[in-house]
């Protein structure tokens, strides 16, 4: 949890860590040299004419901190950690996680889906279903075929079920407020069109900071609402 809020990225695995690399080294290899880098836990993978080259490495750093600021957030987050439920654990997991990831298109994915994570579904509103089944009542009236009526009927029915969107929108507007929400909203649309139709592809990396504030401010909030 710590590792999450903390923005720190805590790994408390026990397998051999991979080596992952930045949007930027990614891009400055991309262009000068029209190589692709790979992570691997042997070396630096490098893909050229079908062969593959490993480039052995060896590297430590140290990095010295006042662990006062750290012992007090970890106890305080691990003093109502069995307090959180399955929803918290999953949101701060991802949260954490994303702070290991060097492609900025992933790290982006990993925070809108930490925030998905948390919110669930929201069921239809009372109004909203009761436009849809007059919308149903209407078009059963008209004569189409080759299937056409019953596929609409069929959207028109989903727009009854449980929503992602309504679902994140419900949990914004009630603990971050509605410009939070709207701009959760607009994120969400960039994620979408990334996933379902390959747009934005390299381009989501200013999207990082704000999607990483909202989340961990989402996560905070529900979290100390509930304990």
């Amino acid at each position: 949890m710590y590792g999450a809020v903390g923005r720190l990225g805590v790994d408390v695995g026990f397998s051999r860590s991979t080596l992952q690399y930045g949007e930027e080294i990614h891009k400055i290899i991309r262009e000068q040299f029209e190589l692709e880098l790979r992570s691997e836990v042997l070396g630096l993978m490098i893909y050229e004419d079908g062969n593959a080259a490993i480039m052995g490495m060896s590297a430590s750093v140290v990095v010295e901190t006042d662990l006062a600021p750290l012992e007090t957030g970890m106890r305080h987050w691990y003093s109502i950690s069995d307090q959180m439920n399955q929803s918290q654990l999953t949101c701060a997991a991802l949260i954490n996680d994303a702070q290991f990831v060097g492609h900025a298109d992933a790290k982006f994915i990993l925070l809108i889906t930490a925030v998905e994570a948390l919110s669930g579904k929201a069921a239809a509103s009372t109004e909203q279903i009761s436009a849809v089944e007059k919308l149903c009542g209407t078009l059963a009236e008209f004569d189409v075929g080759g299937g056409v009526r019953e596929t609409l009927m069929r959207t028109l029915e989903n727009a009854k079920k449980p929503s992602i969107r309504q679902g994140y929108m419900k949990k914004l507007r009630s603990l971050l407020g509605d410009e939070d929400a709207k701009r959760f909203d607009k994120l969400y649309a960039l994620r979408s069109s990334y996933v379902h139709e390959g747009k934005g592809r390299g381009d989501l990396q200013e999207s990082i900071p704000i999607a990483l504030d909202i989340a961990i401010r989402l996560l905070e909030t529900d979290t100390q609402r509930h304990n």
